[in-house]
């Protein structure tokens, strides 16, 4: 972890937010660059290979909602594309509602990666 990353958690714990976050700002920053952002497929796309990163925000005390700000994936043919969803917001309970959703609509959410590429961000 870099310096600068180790003071942008630092600030934004000073704040009471809370990340989950699996990657480091390079990282991330080269996965968004490596994304197509005008091609944005649905969840229920079967050339979806795997999910890349699942970013939620909120779900406080008094909000008790994760809201999606963004999924990336990569498609079978090796392109990396945004991912829309026919729901903005999960409950605080998000990987149960979101396997509830996935089995409605055929998406086997586990073995896309959802939970492997999960980011959090709530305070």
């Amino acid at each position: 972890m870099t310096n600068f990353q180790a003071d942008a958690i630092d600030r934004a714990r000073s704040y009471g937010v809370r990340m989950n976050e699996s990657m480091n700002v390079a990282e991330i920053t080269d996965l968004r660059e490596s994304v197509n952002h005008s091609i944005v497929v649905d969840w229920t796309d079967k050339s979806i290979k795997r999910i890349l990163r699942f970013r939620l925000i909120g779900c406080s005390y008094e909000y008790p909602f994760w809201d999606i700000s963004y999924c990336y994936a990569e498609l079978k043919d090796g392109s990396r594309v945004r991912v829309s969803h026919p729901f903005n917001r999960l409950p605080r309970q998000w990987k149960s509602a979101l396997i509830a959703e996935g089995k409605r609509d055929g998406v086997y959410v586990k073995g896309q990666g959802y939970f492997d590429a999960e980011s959090t961000l709530n305070g």
